[in-house]
């Protein structure tokens, strides 16, 4: 892999077109679904890129497989993770048959602990924040001389998900706005690295909940408390912005906006009730900012929204499904 180009960039286009082929046969290539509700209520033609079809129903899997393929001798793996990237290496360790150990936050979602354990990896509660349980993990990985897979500051893991970018391009190369999903930044970066180096001109533009705006703050230059509020969208959850990610997203992203709770909500059971896919909040809050306008405007007409994953908390879904939302 080249770790930058001539230009400095972490992840190029030629590192996401090798890892689409290091992926192939263990990640599926998820469809681009037209909507029609959405579309409807936008005047966009509004294309779901449904990540829920992987086999652990979360985009992270491609990032996972892809280091992974790189780790051949490695005998044991060791990661910080609020759920879905815990998950995906759980997984994906049992297929390539290595020991793994995730760290959680003690706020992680029980459902995707469970499922973490499922696989047979081994879970360690790491603190009240991510960035607690990612210094654990590191020290821990350093102890027991395991290789650390960082969730998204890995060139392998971003160009895992950049493979995004080129399905959406392959499949549908007139699209002109994607609308991605953000917390620590590895899916937008890999994302738009490859619909850039594609279609320089399309529109990329990036949604967190405004509960936890952390990314969106520091793309704008505004001041970062490192305060987490409790969020629905526990995946975009993050207390510090990444200095890599960042990078890659203030070179190739239009755009980042925030959703508030109740949109995230409501765009959650709208998805459910007229498209029939469930998705967890954090996939739902694209098209959060869809529905409010935020993320797309008079340019944009052929729309890609990631749903990025539908790891659900079934407890929440059940409160959530006797909520009277239209």
């Amino acid at each position: 892999m080249n770790n930058a180009d001539s230009r400095g960039n972490f992840v190029t286009i030629e590192d996401i077109e090798e890892a689409a082929e290091n992926i192939g046969g263990y990640v599926t290539r998820s469809p681009l679904i037209f909507s029609p509700y959405f579309s409807d209520k936008t005047g966009k033609e509004v294309y779901l890129k449904a990540e829920i079809f992987q086999p652990t129903r979360v985009f992270k899997l491609r990032g996972i497989v892809n280091k992974l393929q790189s780790l051949r001798d490695a005998e044991m793996v060791v990661t910080a993770s609020s759920g879905n990237h815990g998950l995906s290496l759980a997984y994906a360790s049992k297929i390539f048959r290595k020991k793994a150990r995730i760290f959680v936050p003690e706020w992680a979602n029980p459902d995707k602990v469970k499922a973490i354990t499922s696989f047979g990896a081994e879970v360690t509660v790491g603190g009240d924040s991510y960035e607690a349980a990612n210094a654990q993990a590191v020290k821990y990985s350093t102890e027991v001389d395991a290789e650390f897979i960082h969730p998204f500051e890995d060139p392998y893991v971003i160009a895992g998900q950049g493979t995004i970018g080129l399905e959406i391009f392959e499949d549908k190369p007139e699209i002109d706005t994607v609308v991605v999903p953000v917390g620590g930044g590895g899916l937008i970066s890999g994302i738009s690295t490859a619909l850039k180096s594609l279609n320089p001109g399309i529109r990329v533009v990036g949604v967190q909940s405004e509960n936890n705006p952390t990314s969106v703050n520091a793309y704008y230059g505004k001041e970062i408390n490192g305060e987490i509020r409790e969020s629905i969208a526990d995946g975009l959850i993050t207390k510090m912005a990444s200095r890599v990610t960042m990078e890659i997203i203030k070179r190739n992203v239009e755009s980042m906006v925030t959703v508030k709770e109740e949109e995230i909500e409501k765009s959650l059971i709208s998805l459910l009730k007229n498209d029939h896919f469930l998705v967890e909040p954090s996939g739902a809050a694209p098209l959060a900012s869809l529905l409010n306008g935020s993320s797309i405007d008079s340019r944009s007409n052929k729309v890609a929204v990631i749903l990025s994953g539908g790891n659900i908390n079934i407890g929440y879904l059940k409160k959530l499904l006797q909520m009277e939302i239209p």
